[in-house]
């Protein structure tokens, strides 16, 4: 009997054990669970926040979206202070009247030719920017004996500014403050995403195309189209922008009276009969001033680079910075930039100035004309 007791009690001992083992089994397990149900809940709740948050960014970038589409334009950046890009005669005569019909032209034919290229910005308000140094524009139409559209220059530009989106600025004294403007406000508007695309009107001088050429996205350069004008500066043609014309706005012969026209046909075979003679050639038959004697190269009618030496006082910065563009080999259209009598402006390899400042265009100057003494060598000019 005693026996048998303790047989049955080892027997029920044993399905004990198993049982607690079991249950602590099944609470291991059911504390794994819980763990792991923790962390994909966890995980959930993080994904969750990032689709808000997804959700959230979607939402302000489509109303961002919206906002630029809403505020999107097309720029026309036009160097009015170049003869390729003066207004027609006509329009300038009409005084406050031709303003207004100048501004209304250009745009409708931009837009014409941009939308034929393009057609998504079809759509688009078109922004004018036109600069232009009011009191030398004048002076070249008093010299060229149209007197008349000097006369009426400030009551067109006043009436191109009335017309909505159209501003026309008139710089302060000299041509590089024209310039200076529109090589600042062409970098800030390609930057611009409301800014869908550039018409540059500004083609006739090469060194715009320095800050062209800068650009090497391809997506960048479908943003910009060149406005060409009677004459196309040379270095234009490698820049691989799109081109466009248009007919009937601006002039379409350089600005010069008959009696200028006859003298630069005879200074330039005066030229060609000195250098055919071996004999030294001066700026002054270039410039149409006094200067320093210029010898030709033998046998190709190229004038070579003088040197020049000493410092010119007048600003050391402007020079130091004048003397590093001639030594990196900028090279200068003399007859541009001494008396904007370019011979050959459409295939004139030189630059016109775009690159220089104020200073360093009269620093330059200087040593051209007055032969005053400065650093480094001078531009050489082919002709």
């Amino acid at each position: 009997m005693a026996d048998e007791m303790a047989e049955r009690m080892a027997k029920y001992r044993s399905h004990d054990d198993e049982r607690h083992k079991f249950i602590e089994e099944m609470f291991q397990t059911h504390q794994k669970t819980i763990k792991k149900l923790s962390e994909v809940t966890r995980d959930y709740e993080m994904m969750m926040d990032t689709f808000r948050l997804q959700a959230d960014l979607v939402k302000s970038l489509e109303a961002r979206l919206k906002s630029v589409q809403k505020a999107s334009f097309v720029l026309v950046l036009l160097d009015a202070d170049a003869d390729g890009y003066f207004f027609d005669n006509p329009l300038i005569a009409n005084g406050h009247d031709g303003g207004i019909e100048a501004a209304n032209k250009l745009r409708r034919a931009i837009g014409d030719k941009l939308v034929s290229q393009q057609p998504d910005l079809e759509d688009l308000p078109i922004m004018i920017k036109a600069y232009i140094y009011l009191e030398g524009a004048r002076s070249a139409f008093e010299r060229a004996n149209l007197d008349y559209l000097a006369s009426q220059l400030p009551e067109f530009i006043t009436g191109f500014n009335q017309v909505e989106l159209c501003d026309f600025v008139c710089v302060g004294s000299g041509k590089d403050r024209a310039d200076e403007k529109i090589r600042g406000v062409f970098e800030l508007f390609l930057a611009n995403p409301t800014c869908m695309h550039i018409a540059f009107a500004a083609c006739h001088d090469n060194g715009y195309s320095r800050v062209l050429e800068k650009i090497d996205d391809d997506a960048v350069k479908k943003k910009i189209t060149l406005i060409e004008s009677f004459y196309t500066g040379k270095e234009f043609e490698k820049l691989g922008i799109r081109k466009a014309k248009v007919k009937g706005i601006f002039r379409s012969t350089l600005l010069q009276s008959p009696q200028k026209q006859t003298a630069a046909l005879a200074r330039k075979s005066q030229n060609a009969e000195v250098l055919q003679s071996g004999a030294q050639i001066s700026y002054s038959s270039v410039a149409g001033g006094s200067g320093v004697s210029l010898p030709k190269s033998i046998g190709n009618g190229e004038f070579t680079a003088v040197p020049i030496n000493g410092a010119n006082g007048s600003n050391v910065d402007a020079r130091k910075s004048l003397d590093k563009k001639i030594k990196d080999g900028y090279r200068f259209c003399i007859a541009h930039l001494l008396r904007r009598e370019c011979k050959e402006p459409a295939t004139c390899p030189y630059s016109h100035g775009a690159e220089l400042s104020r200073e360093e265009l009269i620093l330059w100057k200087e040593d051209m004309v007055k032969g005053k003494p400065g650093n480094g060598f001078v531009s050489k000019q082919v002709r």
